[in-house]
């Protein structure tokens, strides 16, 4: 597998230490240094899902990975997280490109302002779409009427097939 595209060391508070990889950016470090990697995900049911995540490598002291589709507005990409616990509860987080095709129309998501103004959910990890008003999650490319461009209002968060992919062992008791 390829080396990692960026990666970033969190402490045992998930606060980011250090950042790095050929997909950082210059100088990125110095805004997110020291801040909660959480301050960076958006809904909370995606925070939830991404602790829940860290939280697993760390109880079971091995390394963890899952794939994720994060699209640009033209792209459809397939990357792959892998958290890798460390001896003092800090962990090394790395993401790496696994697959990349263009999509057939530019797809542009915005984060709704009200819950009230989203037609749709969006799942932060499969990045498939579900219509308020339906139980059905489906592709993005497949359930918009074709266009050159398209702008979604959405809501983040985790769809239930991503949620049962993710099992979190009971936290270990406390030694008193």
């Amino acid at each position: 597998m390829n080396a990692a595209e960026i990666f970033y060391k969190l402490d045992e508070a998930d606060c980011i230490e250090e950042i790095g990889g050929p997909w950082s950016e210059p100088n990125s470090s110095n805004k997110v240094l020291g801040q909660s990697i959480y301050d960076f995900v958006i809904g909370h049911f995606t925070k939830r899902f991404l602790r829940e995540f860290l939280m697993l490598a760390r109880q079971t002291n091995l390394p963890r990975s899952r794939p994720y589709r994060c699209d640009t507005h033209n792209l459809k990409r397939l990357i792959e997280m892998r958290a890798v616990p460390m001896n003092d509860g800090h962990l090394i987080v790395e993401h790496r490109l696994l697959e990349v095709e263009p999509l057939p129309f530019n797809i542009n998501f915005q984060m709704a302002s009200k819950k009230s103004e989203a037609r749709y959910l969006r799942c932060s990890h499969c990045n498939r779409l579900r219509k308020k008003s339906t139980t059905l999650w489906i592709e993005p490319e497949s359930g918009c009427d074709s266009g050159s461009e398209i702008l979604l209002a959405v809501i983040h968060t985790i769809c239930a097939d991503c949620r049962a992919g993710l099992v979190v062992p009971p936290l270990k008791p406390l030694k008193i």
